[in-house]
């Protein structure tokens, strides 16, 4: 940004010094020559800022592998000789999306690098974006310290699938009301019956970049007590603060949406550990996907959600509320925020294992 900031100066200067060149009768166009110049090379690089260049030799990421250090958790891959870690990420409509597409890229790439152990990833996606993915895939292929392969579907195609899988499993469950609900906002609580061969999945958002080896948190399935189903971080913020709001003056001993250490903040979404098989057993789980079960969490904490339908972070954070025994909670350092409310959660910037840049 700095060198073509300095190449956009000097060019201009260089008008200047040409301009003083030109016969008398030209001196008056001069200022127009000069404006004309000036916003051709503002535009052409503006038009730059609109494409992201995934080109691995000039992307900074690649410059950086060098200098990390080997880490010190590939002691961990003796522990869980011949597994592979398998990897959930929704990636929509990153084929039209500079941005989406870049972070998804960096998101794997981090998670690549430092992993010990090879790494499956399963990938959702729409029609548009299969061919970005495939794009981000074979870039990071070449600096890869670890064997990865991934399997990328289209939700388009699966999605009366994830339905059929939802009918069987949920009987219960109304479809005209939640059908388009549950796929778009609660995906990747539908995932247990679409990957149904397996038994734990690590999900992660395209916001997440790793600074350490995902065996590490793989390891926090094997701490997992019955009836758990789905690990994650606390939100290290007021995020859910004044969705509570009337709760807590309702009731004047309750902690929800407050920071530590006397309130409990709620659930980030951004990266969970999910115990599929866990949750295909789970009927708590399965009896709070209905909406019919949802809105009486919502009247009960008096909770005012973003949108008219609960997102999948409020869900979990009001099921979380009503059923804590079917959370994992994970140590703060595995989400650390980018933008903290509270000194609370300071302590997570000591020892940083993945952070979220979505603020």
């Amino acid at each position: 940004m700095l060198q073509s900031l300095t190449r956009l100066v000097n060019l201009f200067f260089a008008f200047c010094c040409v301009s003083f060149s030109f016969p008398r009768k030209w001196k008056r166009y001069t200022s127009a020559i000069l404006m004309t110049g000036f916003f051709i090379m503002l535009f052409s690089r503006s038009e730059r800022f609109d494409t992201v260049d995934l080109n691995i030799e000039d992307d900074l990421i690649y410059q950086q592998i060098n200098t990390i250090k080997e880490p010190f958790s590939r002691q961990l891959v003796s522990l869980k000789a011949g597994i592979t870690i398998h990897v959930g990420m929704i990636l929509l409509f990153i084929g039209n999306d500079p941005h989406a597409s870049a972070n998804a890229k960096d998101t794997i790439m981090w998670l690549l690098i430092y992993s010990s152990a090879p790494v499956h990833f399963h990938i959702l996606s729409d029609s548009s974006s299969i061919d970005m993915v495939d794009t981000i895939m074979s870039r990071v292929e070449h600096q890869a310290r670890s064997r990865f392969a991934y399997t990328v579907e289209t939700v388009d195609n699966v999605f009366d699938q994830l339905l059929d899988h939802l009918k069987t499993n949920v009987p219960h469950l109304k479809f005209d009301m939640v059908k388009d609900h549950i796929v778009t906002q609660m995906l990747p609580l539908i995932l247990p019956w679409h990957y149904h061969h397996l038994n734990r999945l690590i999900f992660v958002s395209n916001h997440i970049k790793f600074r350490n080896d995902i065996v590490e948190l793989y390891e926090y399935f094997d701490r997992f007590e019955a009836q758990q189903a789905i690990g994650l971080t606390l939100v290290q913020g007021a995020k859910f603060a004044a969705a509570f709001s009337v709760h807590r003056h309702l009731q004047t001993n309750s902690n929800l949406g407050l920071s530590p250490p006397r309130g409990w903040p709620g659930f980030n979404t951004e990266l969970m550990l999910l115990n599929l098989k866990e949750m295909r057993q789970s009927s708590l789980l399965k009896r709070y996907l209905d909406l019919e079960n949802q809105f009486p969490l919502l009247a009960k904490y008096d909770f005012k959600s973003r949108q008219v339908l609960p997102q999948m972070d409020e869900w979990l954070t009001l099921v979380g509320v009503e059923k804590p025994e079917l959370f994992f909670t994970l140590p703060c350092q595995w989400n650390v925020q980018q933008i903290m409310d509270s000194d609370a959660f300071e302590h997570c910037r000591i020892d940083i294992k993945a952070m979220a840049f979505n603020s």
